[in-house]
């Protein structure tokens, strides 16, 4: 009936009552990538929907269709920038429930990540404004209290070691999770960066989706819609919820939730907004949190430890330090010292810490950085002062997980393959203390061939180094080869010349070698000298000559009125015959003036004045041989035979003196004299 007043047939009608039922039914939210954390170390990723009701409820998708959840799985699916629309879907029973029929588009959109606030959260630096909510439920409260909950993330009340203090010291003071304080969108106050909310949902046995939707909601109503104020929002859930869940997170978005106590240990803060910030998990074997070098491994239930920071694939992709990144492409050729994290407040632009070798998909990159354990990285778990080998899923940039390849010491290799080729990654040496490694990657590039070619190059150097290189090479081995080359000869001779001359070859080859090169070439002598020459020669003869100095014929009868130069072979029969002025060596014909205050060296004609000495005088056999060896001595001192004054001296004393009266010289007058 009013069709037909109106005018308009009931066909009509119809149709447009159609069509607005359609739009009605046709719903769109953001896809989220919620990864969750349990007990048992294990994990879930979850694709889910942030409604754009303004109302800020995030539900699991119900009935998706096979390629939304391939694009997913396969991780085509950018969290908080795609957005999903089906043209009929219904949210019910806590789900986004897409109806069978409907028409289901993903689209893209920027603006949702990096426009607006969104755009200022995934910012890696900067200062972030960042909220926690403490919660109080009917049947349970969180159980740290809002001041400890403050100061457990900011260190509001001196806790040393927190998400702010942590990320502050990891970026260098280019990110800051700065507490809140002022007053909210709606009046509400907010001090020391933390809240308390009341919810009338219980949390025993519930779903913590449930449980954070209702915090979620009970946020906005006391102080205005949380996600446009503030760039992070940490709910901290009270105990008992079900699923033996520790605390999940969004990826790029600006909620992490955690399960009661686990929002006080720093570890599970640094990793829940780690994932806020776009990074995935570092695994190790099979393991995805088993890389325990950097903060995106396992977490830990300590309030202030371990200190450490990301590890290098994380680093990278967090771009604090592109100033010490290198970036290299295939054939993968560098070498250069690495230098830890902690130290890149004393470092420069022209040192380096994280090398990437850059595949040609972009989806199996290589990072090569060293983990120095020390600073703001001195709890590193795993890896701490090694070269650490880490490949990534997807790009240098987007989420995707990181999985550690290799842990090396010094003088340890690892073969990384990319692109197909295998690219060998070596370390040399690892200085500890002041926290470098030297490494090299890949092959280095040959240089240009020489014109001629040596005849037999070796293809690496030899295992036992010489001191110094030869000047030229040897045409064939030797036969033994020697651990380095000799100053000298060998003492046996060679079979056959060498092909290099020596340094000072002689004219003639001698029977058997020197013991050291000769200072000049000079022919051998063929028989040793019969007399002694005036001066060593360069070569010395094969025995000693007959007698170092020549002998007179005979001993002379009296003494000559002047000192020979050389001694007779025997005394001479008389003392000098005259007292001299001072002792000489030979003794007076007489005695001396004045006695001497003790035992005179020598016998004297007539006894002393004084008392006679204690021990008996030398018998006047023993006074000649003395004079002999005084005199004797004083000549070897003369001519520079210092070293063999004794020797000589003893063979003329067995020589001319029977068994006993050698006796009584070496005990007496010899002993004495040495």
């Amino acid at each position: 009936l009013l069709a037909f007043l109106n005018g308009v047939n009931a066909q009509t009608l119809r149709m447009l009552q159609g069509r607005r039922k359609r739009q009605r039914t046709q719903l769109s939210c953001r896809l989220l990538i919620k990864v969750t954390r349990f007990e048992n170390d294990g994990e879930s990723h979850d694709l889910e929907c942030a409604t754009e009701d303004g109302t800020g409820r995030i539900l699991p998708l119900e009935n998706a269709p096979q390629f939304v959840q391939d694009k997913f799985e396969n991780g085509e699916i950018q969290s908080a920038g795609d957005v999903l629309t089906s043209s009929n879907a219904r949210i019910a029973n806590g789900k986004f429930e897409i109806m069978p029929g409907s028409q289901v588009a993903i689209d893209r959109r920027p603006d949702h990540v990096f426009g607006g606030r969104q755009g200022r959260r995934l910012a890696v630096t900067g200062t972030k404004s960042t909220l926690v909510l403490r919660v109080d439920a009917p049947d349970a409260d969180t159980t740290a209290t809002l001041s400890e909950l403050s100061d457990s993330v900011f260190g509001t009340s001196g806790d040393p070691v927190n998400l702010r203090s942590q990320y502050k010291a990891c970026s260098f003071n280019k990110l800051d999770f700065a507490p809140v304080n002022g007053v909210s969108s709606n009046g509400t106050p907010v001090s020391d960066g933390a809240y308390e909310v009341s919810i009338t949902q219980t949390v025993s046995g519930v779903d913590n989706g449930v449980v954070r939707d209702a915090v979620t909601a009970a946020g906005n109503t006391a102080l205005g819609n949380m996600q446009s104020q503030y760039d992070h929002v940490m709910q901290c859930i009270p105990p008992g919820t079900n699923s033996g869940w520790i605390a999940y997170a969004y990826i790029n978005w600006y909620l992490s939730v955690y399960n009661d106590n686990w929002c006080t240990f720093v570890s599970g803060q640094m990793h829940e907004i780690g994932h806020n910030l776009g990074l995935a998990h570092s695994g190790e074997g099979s393991q995805q949190y088993a890389d325990q070098s950097g903060m995106m491994g396992y977490s830990y239930g300590s309030d202030d430890g371990p200190v450490m920071c990301f590890n290098g694939v994380k680093n990278w992709q967090l771009e604090w330090f592109t100033d010490r990144h290198v970036l290299i492409n295939a054939p993968f050729s560098w070498s250069g010292d690495l230098y830890g994290i902690a130290d890149y407040g004393s470092t420069s632009m022209s040192d380096k810490m994280i090398v990437r070798l850059a595949s040609s998909s972009g989806t199996e990159d290589i990072y090569v950085s060293y983990n120095k354990k020390a600073g703001v990285n001195a709890g590193t778990v795993e890896g701490g002062n090694q070269v650490m080998v880490h490949t990534k899923e997807n790009g240098p940039t987007q989420f995707g997980q990181s999985w550690l390849l290799a842990k090396l010491n010094a003088g340890e290799s690892y073969l990384a393959t990319i692109d197909g080729q295998s690219v060998p990654i070596n370390v040399g040496n690892i200085d500890t203390v002041n926290g470098v490694a030297s490494v090299s990657i890949g092959v280095p590039s040959t240089p240009s061939p020489t014109q001629n070619p040596t005849k037999v190059p070796t293809n690496s150097p030899t295992k036992f180094p010489t001191e110094s290189p030869t000047k030229f090479p040897t045409h064939n081995p030797t036969k033994v080869p020697t651990d380095s080359p000799t100053k000298f000869p060998t003492q046996v001779p060679t079979v056959l010349p060498t092909d290099a001359p020596t340094e000072n070859p002689t004219r003639n080859p001698t029977q058997s070698p020197t013991d050291s090169p000769t200072k000049s070439p000079l022919d051998q002598t063929n028989a040793p000298t019969p007399d002694s020459t005036d001066s060593p020669t360069d070569i010395p003869t094969d025995s000693p000559t007959k007698s170092p100095l020549p002998l007179t014929d005979a001993p002379t009868l009296s003494h000559t009125e002047v000192p020979t130069n050389f001694p007779t072979e025997f005394p001479t029969h008389g003392p000098t015959p005259a007292i001299t002025d001072s002792p000489t060596n030979i003794p007076t014909v007489t005695i001396t003036k004045v006695p001497t205050a003790h035992p005179t060296a020598y016998v004297t004609d007539l006894p002393t004045s004084s008392t006679p000495t204690k021990a008996p005088s030398p018998s006047s056999e023993d006074v000649a041989l003395i004079q002999m060896v005084e005199i004797a001595k004083e000549m070897l001192y003369v001519h520079g035979f210092k070293e063999n004054v004794i020797l000589l001296l003893r063979i003329r004393v067995l020589h001319i003196l029977q068994e006993d009266h050698a006796k009584k010289l070496t005990a007496g007058g010899l002993r004495v004299f040495v």
